[in-house]
């Protein structure tokens, strides 16, 4: 490689290595209750160093309190299977915001608490 080439690592390509995340994507909360020090490295969804996202912290707290009141809400909460929505619809796709491949998220749940 030529001396000044600029390297660059996508956050998505890392979170997907599978020789540090075993079946990068299978939902597996668990791996997480005893991370190694190269998952550690490797996870890096607000960026590093000087240039790291300043709404980090912010963001991660308002997304465990809107997941926290929608469960609260919708404790029975799952994937729609209305309109052909299937669980292959919330498949993710990274182009340069994450989206589900089947463009839409239809939720539904059999009641609601009120609150």
């Amino acid at each position: 490689m030529p001396a000044g080439t600029v390297v660059a690592a996508q956050a998505f390509t890392l979170h997907r290595d599978p020789a540090v995340f075993p079946a990068p994507d299978d939902f597996d909360p668990d791996r997480w209750e005893a991370p190694t020090k190269a998952m550690a490295d490797a996870y890096m969804p607000f960026g590093r160093g000087p240039r790291i996202c300043i709404g980090q912290h912010l963001a991660l707290m308002e997304l465990r309190t809107a997941v926290a009141h929608f469960y609260l809400a919708f404790p029975d909460a799952r994937v729609s299977t209305r309109e052909g929505m299937s669980d292959d619809d919330m498949d993710e796709e990274n182009y340069f915001v994450m989206s589900p491949r089947g463009k839409r998220c239809l939720i539904e749940a059999d009641s609601a608490t009120s609150s």
